[in-house]
C-alpha cells in the first residue's frame, strides 16, 4: 500500500479508501495524507459476511460517490459503470468444485456482476487461463501481474540446515483446500517409519487439528501447532528450519512459495500447475492426494540435504518483480488506459 501511495501518478490524487476495520490496516500501514480512509466493520460469522457482501455488491452504488477509477481488492465487481479494475485472489471463483457448497455462493456473486469489471488482474497465467475459459467476457480484459513477497522476506543471516532432523514448516490458514489432512495421513501411514527425526510445524490450532485427525495432539510428538503468527514470526521459522512443506490443492499464487524462494529455502510442494509455474525445476514435487508420494518427496529432501544439493532459485525469481514499487508501476498502467 505504501508503494501505491508513493507512486507519482497516485500520490497527489484525492482517494477514498474503504478497508476492513482490522488491526492490520489500523496500525501497520501509513497512508497518504491525501487519502480519506473509511473503515468497514464486518461480523466474524462467515455466512453473515457473505450476506453483507451480497448487499454491498448490489447496493453499494447507491452510496458510493461517483469516481473515474475504481479498484476492487476483494474479488467481486460492483454494479457501477466506471473504469473498474478487479484484483482476483480467490481460487474457488474459477475452480471445478462440483455440487452445492460454501464457495458456490462466492461464484454466484462473482458471476452476477462480472461484466461490470473493465479489467481483471490475476497473479499467474494459470489463473488467467481458468478465468477466460469460464468467463470468455474477460478475453483481452485480463492482465497477469506477478507479485513479489513482502520486503521482509530477504535473508539477512545464513540458514543452518539441520541434516539430521527435518523440521517442515507449513504457514497456511485452516481451509480444506490447504490440505492439512495429508499431514495427518503421513503420521498414520505404515511408511511413516521411513522418516526418522521429522517434525511438522503448522500455523493452525489444536481445535483445527482435531477436525482432521483421529489422533489427539498429545500423541503426536512430531507435531507443533503454532496458531496464527505474524509475517516476522513466519520469517523466523523460515530462518530457523529452512524447509517449506506446501501440500495445498489450489492457489491463485501461493505466496509462501515466493517467500521461501527469496530466502533460499528447500521447497517440497504439490505437483500442480500453480506451484510449477512459480518454482520451476528446483522444488521437490509430490502428488498432494497421495501420502506415499509425499513421504517419498520428504525422503528425497533428506537425500539432497545429506549430499549438499541445494536449490538455485535465481531463474524462478527472475520472472517476479524485484519489489512492490516495480509491481505498482505496472499496475498503474491499467489506470491510465
Amino acid at each position: 500500500m505504501s508503494s501505491l501511495s508513493n507512486n507519482e501518478f497516485i500520490k497527489n490524487k484525492l482517494i477514498k479508501l474503504y478497508l476492513p476495520n482490522i488491526e492490520f490496516w489500523n496500525k501497520k500501514l501509513n497512508f497518504n495524507k491525501n487519502w480519506e480512509i473509511i473503515y468497514v466493520t464486518r461480523p466474524k460469522n462467515r455466512f453473515l459476511q457473505l450476506f453483507i457482501r451480497f448487499i454491498e455488491i448490489l447496493f453499494t452504488p447507491i452510496i458510493l460517490p461517483k469516481c473515474k477509477n475504481l479498484i476492487i481488492l476483494g474479488d467481486y465487481p460492483i454494479r457501477v459503470k466506471t473504469n473498474q479494475i478487479v484484483l482476483l485472489h480467490n481460487p474457488h471463483l474459477v475452480s471445478n468444485i462440483r455440487g452445492i457448497n460454501f464457495f458456490t455462493i462466492h461464484r454466484f456473486l462473482f458471476k452476477l456482476n462480472h461484466k461490470f469489471a473493465n479489467h481483471c488482474v490475476v497473479q499467474t497465467e494459470i489463473m488467467q487461463g481458468k478465468l477466460t475459459k469460464i468467463y470468455p467476457f474477460f478475453i483481452n480484459k485480463v492482465t497477469t501481474l506477478l507479485m513479489p513477497a513482502s520486503n521482509i522476506f530477504y535473508n539477512d543471516k545464513p540458514i543452518n540446515f539441520n541434516k539430521n532432523e527435518l523440521n517442515l514448516f507449513y504457514p497456511a490458514s485452516f481451509y480444506k483446500h490447504k490440505n492439512h489432512k495429508l499431514i495427518s495421513k503421513i503420521f498414520t501411514s505404515p511408511n511413516f517409519s521411513k522418516l526418522n527425526n521429522i517434525s511438522f510445524h503448522l500455523t493452525i490450532t489444536i481445535k483445527n487439528w482435531n477436525k482432521i485427525s483421529n489422533f489427539q495432539i498429545i500423541e503426536q510428538k512430531n507435531l507443533n501447532l503454532i496458531g496464527i503468527i505474524s509475517d516476522f514470526q513466519v520469517k523466523e521459522y523460515y530462518q530457523k528450519y529452512g524447509l517449506l512443506f506446501y501440500p495445498s490443492l489450489d492457489e491463485t499464487l501461493g505466496l509462501p512459495l515466493i517467500e521461501a524462494m527469496q530466502m533460499g529455502l528447500f521447497i517440497i510442494c504439490s505437483n500442480l500447475p500453480y506451484a510449477k509455474v512459480i518454482c520451476g525445476t528446483q522444488a521437490i514435487y509430490f502428488d498432494p492426494n497421495n501420502v506415499n508420494s509425499a513421504i517419498d518427496a520428504i525422503s528425497d529432501l533428506k537425500f539432497k540435504l545429506q549430499n549438499n544439493i541445494f536449490p538455485d532459485w535465481s531463474c524462478a525469481l527472475a520472472k517476479f518483480p524485484k519489489n512492490w514499487d516495480e509491481y505498482i508501476i505496472n499496475f498503474v498502467q491499467l489506470l491510465k488506459r
